[in-house]
């Protein structure tokens, strides 16, 4: 809201889901979170994490029931606030800034408190390169494929060169003759990819109806991309 800057030192962007806090006991004292698997990974889990801890300001818990609660507000270094101590009873509302404390919650018996935070406005990422060996770098850009060439490794002998691109450019000679002339190689769409009457309508405001006004594009042959073996590169 534009009031949480003023009041509250940062600008407030949206809040989290709502986590219900229970005490474990019995049976559920000795589980463990399982961990995250390589699918979790692979969906952003950690990212989202880590976006969450990098975003969240305000912690607003409501404590529906306790016994004998105790809350230790530890302030970050450099904040300038002191360790707090607070006692927590049943139905009590606590608020503070997670991003400059942390936070410890503990009970001499059962409870139950709900939490949800304040978030600020996501940070904007700027990737500005990689540092590594060559190899590592492909690695992390997903572009391992088949081993290449070493500058000082045995020599590489060519012995043919072919080319795959639109317009049914196969050849070296081909693509020098297309460029020069100012081709574009862009022709109707391929009935065998696309139905027009599912994506094309012939009015420029086709994106307000979820459509485009373009028909036309430089496309490989349908035989080629059927033949391509994106296994042998690594492509899925």
């Amino acid at each position: 809201t534009p009031f949480t800057d003023a009041a509250l030192g940062f600008e407030s962007f949206g809040r989290s889901h709502c986590f219900l806090r229970r005490s474990a006991g019995g049976e559920d004292a000795s589980a463990e979170q399982e961990p995250l698997s390589e699918a979790d990974v692979e969906e952003g889990k950690v990212e989202e994490f880590l976006h969450f801890v990098r975003c969240r300001r305000l912690s607003v818990m409501h404590i529906i029931d306790c016994e004998d609660g105790v809350v230790e507000l530890t302030p970050l270094d450099g904040t300038g606030f002191e360790k707090i101590t607070l006692p927590v009873t049943a139905n009590r509302l606590l608020i503070f800034r997670h991003d400059l404390m942390r936070y410890t919650f503990r009970t001499g018996g059962p409870s139950l408190a709900m939490q949800a935070w304040i978030l600020s406005e996501p940070l904007a990422v700027e990737f500005l390169g990689l540092e590594g060996s060559p190899e590592r770098r492909l690695e992390a850009m997903a572009l391992t494929g088949p081993p290449r060439p070493l500058a000082n490794g045995p020599p590489c002998h060519v012995v043919a060169l072919m080319e795959r691109m639109a317009g049914s450019v196969y050849k070296s000679e081909d693509a020098l003759a297309m460029f020069t002339s100012g081709g574009d190689t862009a022709v109707r769409w391929p009935k065998a990819r696309w139905d027009e009457e599912v994506y094309y309508i012939d009015d420029p405001a086709a994106a307000s109806m979820g459509k485009t006004y373009s028909v036309h594009g430089a496309f490989m042959d349908f035989s080629e991309v059927l033949c391509f073996d994106n296994k042998f590169f690594n492509i899925s």
